[in-house]
């Protein structure tokens, strides 16, 4: 183990200097962000409980805990990040003592942030296996912990050629959620059973959020309209069924697009200039097709809608999450190509059918349109949905009480 960390250090982590840079300049991430990760300042605050996340996702899903670790136990909270967004996202909300990047994976960066911190315990969301930082944790005697945690099914091959990290890292873990049934037969069936491993909720699910911003009236939309949103919608899948969503706006349907790169609405937007264009922020009365070009609405914009087609399952993205517009009790489908979300589907699957192909959207929703008791049947089995995926209060306060048990 220790020529194999030698060797990461010595080959990978220089490298990784240069990709971050490439990255940032890439996503036009600020200069400052950029320097926080080779030069973290030195906090002047003490934080008990350090919660790690990589995304927007991942801060929204393990927010309560860390909200409920400040108000209920009185722990300081900090957390270190990977983007931009997620940095600002955390730094506008009231919970955390101090926000941080994550270093470059070097222990002396790791010790600079963590050791003037004073972490006793870090909260690590989903499968953020950093080898130096997990390191500089076992040798530095903090311990650390996985929430929502799961494997990439594109990167089973990957894992089993790093079985001797994973291995070595994850069993020193003192306690590892999985976000699910599947995730937790997964990892089982990579690292062998052990007792720090044990089966959880995916914490994506557990804020069912309905007090959005944008109303219907606000998109000029009456009660009689049926609306139909596509999220997360790539330029490529755009290609594939534009002619169908071309058909579903001949007839009467109205159509709302949010693509999944707010860089390729244009593109998009373009595909469909032989109809009433609107843009989120340039509205007309008279739209069939509005591209949502703003960043952060979809789940409003799901919200609004009579149905709701989850993209990156008409390619071979794998899907996006296929749950988010089911949690807002919205009749919810997608594409064939879903491999991402399988045991997503299979909850879904029991109650309904929630797989179209491309060339079946128009006559599908035009049909639906016409069928309100279906809609209403497809509603009330979400309810059931729902009570199975998102995280009880028991679940909550397991986690936590893990937590607390190193504070």
């Amino acid at each position: 183990m220790k020529v194999l960390f030698f060797v990461y250090q010595i080959i990978f982590v220089p490298i990784l200097f240069v990709l971050i840079a490439l990255f940032s300049f890439k996503k036009r991430m600020r200069i400052s962000s950029l320097a926080a990760r080779y030069f973290p300042r030195v906090p002047q605050v003490k934080a008990d409980v350090n919660f790690h996340v990589a995304s927007i996702g991942e801060y929204n899903g393990i927010k309560k805990i860390a909200q409920d670790m400040k108000n209920k136990q009185q722990c300081t909270i900090s957390f270190t990040c990977i983007t931009d967004s997620v940095y600002n996202a955390i730094k506008n909300d009231d919970i955390a003592e101090f926000v941080a990047y994550l270093p470059v994976d070097f222990g002396f960066l790791y010790k600079r942030l963590f050791t003037a911190l004073g972490t006793k315990i870090c909260v690590i969301s989903e499968s953020e296996i950093w080898p130096g930082l997990l390191l500089f944790f076992k040798n530095a005697g903090i311990p650390y912990m996985y929430l929502n945690f799961r494997l990439s099914p594109h990167k089973l091959g990957l894992y089993k050629i790093l079985k001797p990290f994973l291995l070595y890292f994850l069993r020193n873990a003192k306690k590892i959620f999985t976000a699910g049934a599947g995730e937790f037969r997964q990892l089982n069936a990579l690292i062998g059973k052990t007792d720090n491993v044990i089966e959880g909720k995916n914490l994506k699910y557990s804020a069912l959020q309905t007090d959005f911003a944008i109303k219907r009236d606000a998109l000029m939309l009456s009660s009689s309209d049926f609306v139909v949103s596509f999220g997360s919608m790539h330029y490529r899948e755009a290609l594939v069924l534009n002619s169908e969503i071309k058909k579903l706006a001949e007839q009467g349907i109205k159509i709302i697009i949010a693509p999944r790169h707010l860089a390729e609405s244009a593109a998009i937007k373009n595909l469909f200039s032989g109809l009433k264009l609107a843009d989120i922020d340039n509205l007309r009365s008279d739209w069939q097709v509005l591209i949502a070009s703003r960043f952060g609405i979809l789940k409003n914009l799901y919200y609004l809608s009579d149905a709701a087609v989850v993209c990156g399952t008409f390619d071979h993205t794998g899907g996006h999450n296929i749950l988010e517009p089911v949690l807002l009790d919205v009749p919810t489908f997608f594409g064939p190509n879903f491999a991402k979300y399988k045991e997503e589907y299979s909850a879904l699957a029991k109650y309904y059918t929630p797989v179209i192909k491309a060339p079946q959207i128009a006559s599908f929703f035009g049909s639906l349109r016409q069928k309100p008791e279906k809609l209403a049947d497809i509603q009330e089995h979400t309810k059931h949905i729902i009570k199975e995926i998102v995280p009880s209060d028991n679940f909550f306060r397991e986690v936590e009480g893990v937590i607390c048990s190193f504070v």
